[in-house]
């Protein structure tokens, strides 16, 4: 069966949504072809041309057209125009090019992040014009209307430089660049305009109406059929774009369904993650098939859906017409043919147990011993677990129609043991990929750091300013900082109340240097983070001139070996036996790289030691002093250079005015506390407000305290330190049993709280025996927040447990035991403790919060933020930078195949000469053969008429 050709084309549905230089090369397919007729494709080039600035090509059309016919003098004169705007144009932007060619200038474009400041700075500079963004544009298009792709394309690299996105004619310079590249047959270039475009075009839709943002994807999918059919990555991506983001494939459903085509060709080509796609791919086919199909459409309709082989068998046969008169398909025919045949033989497979190879020749449109010879070679190349039997001409094959438990379809034979997901070739290969990607990026991380190391490190080696120590003014910005991170990061446990005296800033450029340098020999992408240093003078004076020195060998262990230890918390670098009573604190910047985590001593651990490792520091967690470790944060480096010291810290160590409780009254009274800035150790309530704070942050470290109230209530404290003393008694002065605990109670109705603080709890008013019968707590401050409700507060009280009966259910106390403890942790904080007697306990804060995260978390994001920023603008400068260097040797390959074309076509040429002088010579061969036939057979009966003309006479 021979199809009409111009049946299944689409050139008029395609053409409405592509730029009218675009639609030129699909006319000249049409033209090779032989699809229309001549005259008429002709004449859509000619009324096509006549609307842009290509003249030389619309008047050579016109002659091919209307033979000796004169050209129309408005064609010349609009020719003679166009040269005259070209010459103009030229003059005007050789000055802005000549800026722009220069090899600075190019960098500081390259290496811009604003490009406000940018054009700024080359007006003051290089004399450009403000309006250069706008000519730039302008030459841009008028080039492109000419057919001078090249030079459009660099005017736009430039332009985009010059200008925000934000700007009006922003969009329009990215459609225009996609098309010069795609003219140019410079895909892997255009793909990335290409998605650079899908971007742009995504966000816009959120601030455009509905039909636009359909108009603009419904062009965006015809266009990119140019490059998703000439790069090697682009079948993938189409298939990725238009099935499985909704946005575009509802554009397709509802403005353009012919390009399910297109889709359907991608997908029977992807033989990688076909399986995947199929099902999506047919729901939507059926779903469509009022509105458009075609044969390629159809094969799979009936091979997937319908499963009639033969109805399939005779759209393949179809499809070969259908693709050999597309303009996107047509270089792969071959290619999709040998697929089809393929997704055939694989539906049989998944059907039939058994298959006759003369019924597989005939639906594959193959002789018997072809079918049998692609079969071979089918089952060798996939490694299918299949017989033939030659004799009954027979494929035998079953495959496993189970899935594993990682959602892949198991590859064995039906019958044979399915494979173990770790043994899944698709999830190996996908986690290949996966690894492989993240090194890439790893490794392209680590170059950003070093590069910005290494700059940085020559900017300080530079410096001409080597030593320099300043204080900083009180109420300076960085004077505030670095006071709130020690009096922020502090632990009441280590009884510390400082009063920030002075900050002094340290600047040592030879200190700067080796710490940057250091950074570019780290195993992983690093920055610094700033930690606490206890020291007492004299160290300090010379840690901020020769910078850090590792500690002696003394014979004296240390925990993390000889390194040099750093703290989160101010509190507890500033500790006596650190300082030596010198009031002092380093805070520095430490690269800590790779961390090693370890929660138990290791005494022999040093540089060498670590680095082998794979390590940069060691890293102690909190809480982890049980198993061996440390109670609060603790880092430790072994090469000096990983620390800068930056600011020092001078602090005057306050006692309080008064001791804690010493707010006498003989009645009850309530403190509402509010966080501040800054901290006066002289004042109690200050004091409270850490404790309740530090109580709550320590455990929930996600919220924010926005307000503490703090409770005198004589009577129940007068009766707490009475129960205190009868503990006292019985475990003993100091024992842990004796000792109160701060834990927190949630309730979910606002009187009942003040109702607590004044009264205390009552008996009458337990309502919760899940665990037991009495008031409960949890020494976690989220777990009581799942009872407080819409209250968002929570009572902090003091509570003697005494010894704690470990429960899982609901139990009675038993003798010997003064609380029920909840699933307590490795550190013997219970989730839930309940306590019956309320002489045990004393309420005394009432804690508000309401914020989502710590500014510690916030400092960490921002600066985080900041560092991906970083990053990325790098990666977009090398990208750019590589993808000058793609186009230079895609470029010099596109000469080169020129030059080869040009040389073929010689010889080409040269072959068919020969040829012809050769038939010509066969000819005159055979046409003197063929004149000797003749006379000798006119001989031949000459003699037989003499013969017989003498027997007649005798």
């Amino acid at each position: 069966m021979t199809l009409l050709p111009s049946k299944y084309d689409l050139t008029n549905a395609i053409s409405p949504n592509l730029d009218r230089h675009l639609i030129i090369p699909l006319l000249e397919f049409l033209s090779h072809k032989q699809i229309y007729k001549e005259d008429e494709v002709r004449q859509a080039k000619l009324n096509l041309l006549n609307f842009t600035n290509m003249m030389d090509f619309a008047m050579e059309i016109f002659t091919t057209l209307n033979g000796e016919e004169r050209i129309p003098e408005e064609m010349q004169i609009k020719r003679e125009d166009l040269l005259r705007k070209l010459r103009d144009l030229q003059e005007e932007s050789e000055p802005i090019l000549r800026v722009l060619g220069d090899p600075e200038v190019a960098r500081q474009i390259q290496n811009s992040r604003d490009p406000f400041l940018l054009l700024e700075d080359l007006t003051e500079k290089h004399g450009l014009p403000r309006d250069t963004p706008a000519m730039l544009y302008n030459f841009a298009k008028f080039q492109y209307e000419c057919g001078l792709y090249q030079g459009s394309s660099e005017y736009l690299y430039y332009y985009r430089f010059l200008v925000s996105p934000e700007d009006k004619n922003y969009l329009s310079s990215i459609w225009g660049k996609l098309a010069s590249e795609i003219l140019m047959q410079n895909f892997d270039a255009a793909l990335e305009e290409l998605i650079r475009l899908k971007e742009y075009i995504d966000n816009l839709s959120t601030f455009q109406s509905p039909l636009n943002a359909l108009q603009e994807r419904t062009c965006f999918i015809h266009w990119s059929l140019f490059v998703y059919f000439n790069h090697p990555k682009g079948r993938d991506l189409l298939v990725e774009t238009f099935l499985h983001q909704p946005q575009y494939l509802n554009a397709i459903q509802t403005t353009c369904p012919h390009i399910l085509r297109y889709l359907t060709t991608a997908v029977i080509m992807n033989k990688s993650n076909r399986r995947t796609v199929l099902k999506d791919l047919v729901r939507v086919i059926q779903q469509e098939s009022y509105a458009y199909k075609d044969p390629i459409t159809e094969f799979i309709e009936h091979l997937y859906a319908n499963f009639d082989f033969d109805a399939a068998q005779k759209k393949l046969r179809e499809c070969r017409e259908v693709i050999l008169h597309d303009f996107f398909l047509v270089a792969l025919l071959d290619d999709f043919i040998e697929n089809a045949r393929l997704m055939i033989f694989e539906t049989f497979c998944r059907i039939h147990e058994c298959i006759s190879i003369k019924m597989l020749a005939e639906k594959l449109n193959m002789s018997i011993s072809d079918a049998e010879k692609w079969i071979v070679n089918l089952i060798r190349a996939a490694r299918l677990d299949a017989k033939i039997d030659s004799s009954a001409k027979l494929i035998c094959v079953e495959p496993c129609r189970k899935k594993v438990k990682c959602g892949h379809y198991c590859p064995n034979l039906c019958g044979d043991p399915c494979i173990m997901p770790s043994d899944c070739l698709i999830c190996n290969k996908i986690k290949e990929e996966k690894d492989k990607s993240e090194k890439e990026t790893r490794k392209r991380q680590l170059e950003t750091y070093q590069e910005i190391a290494q700059q940085k490190a020559l900017e300080y080696r530079n410096e001409t300013t080597r030593f320099k120590v300043s204080g900083l003014d009180p109420s300076s910005s960085v004077f505030v900082d670095v006071r709130d991170k020690v009096l922020k990061y502090f632990q009441p446990a280590h009884s510390w109340h400082p009063e920030v005296t002075s900050v002094q800033e340290v600047f040592n450029a030879n200190l700067l240097e080796a710490f940057y340098l250091c950074q570019t020999n780290l195993f992983e992408p690093s920055t610094s983070r700033e930690k606490f240093h206890g020291t007492n003078t004299e160290a300090c004076e010379n840690i901020i001139t020769n910078g850090f020195r590792l500690p002696r060998n003394d014979g004296q262990q240390r925990m993390f070996g000889f390194g040099i230890y750093f703290a989160t918390d101010s509190s507890k670098s500033a500790q006596q036996i650190y300082t030596k009573g010198s009031n002092m604190l380093i805070l520095c910047d430490v690269l800590l790289g790779k961390e090693m985590k370890v929660s138990t001593p290791q005494y022999t651990m040093n540089y060498n030691t670590i680095k082998s490792l794979g390590y940069y520091s060691l890293f102690a967690p909190r809480d982890t002093k049980s198993a061996g470790g440390v109670l609060f944060d603790e880092f430790v480096i072994y090469d000096p250079r990983q620390a800068y010291p930056r600011y020092i810290i001078n602090f005057k160590a306050t006692q309080m005015g008064v001791p804690l409780g010493s707010i006498l009254s003989a009645k009850f009274q309530k403190y509402e506390i509010y966080p501040s800035r800054y901290f006066n150790p002289s004042n109690e309530l200050d004091y409270h407000f850490r404790v309740a704070e530090a109580q709550f942050r320590r455990l929930c470290q996600n919220r924010d305290v926005i307000k503490v109230t703090y409770v005198r209530n004589p009577a129940l404290e007068s009766q707490f330190l009475e129960t205190s003393k009868q503990f006292a008694a019985k475990y003993g002065a100091g024992a842990e049993e004796a000792n109160p605990i701060l834990a927190f109670h949630g309730t979910p109705i606002e009187k009942n709280i003040e109702s607590i603080l004044k009264n205390n709890f009552q008996r009458s008013y337990i309502k919760r025996t899940a665990y037991g019968h009495g008031h409960y707590f949890s020494e976690f401050p989220e777990t009581a927040l799942g009872y407080a409700g819409s209250v968002k507060a929570l009572i902090l009280c003091k509570i003697l447990a005494g010894r704690s009966q470990d429960v899982t259910g609901n139990t009675l106390l038993t003798n010997g035991y003064d609380s029920l403890r909840v699933k307590k942790d490795a550190f013997g904080r219970g989730t839930m403790i309940i306590i019956d007697n309320e002489k045990q306990i004393l309420p005394q804060y009432r804690d508000r919060d309401d914020r989502d995260r710590d500014d510690r978390d916030r400092d960490d994001r921002d600066r985080d933020d900041r560092d991906r920023d970083d990053r990325d603008r790098d990666d977009r400068d090398r990208d750019d930078r590589d993808r000058d260097d793609r186009d230079r040797d895609d470029r010099d390959r596109d000469d080169r195949d020129r030059d080869d074309r040009d040389r073929d076509d010689r010889d080409r040429d040269d072959r068919d000469r020969d040829d012809r002088d050769r038939d010509d010579r066969d000819r005159d061969d055979r046409d003197r053969d063929d004149r000797d036939r003749d006379d000798r057979d006119r001989d031949d009966r000459d003699r037989d008429d003499r013969d017989r003309d003498d027997r007649d006479r005798g």
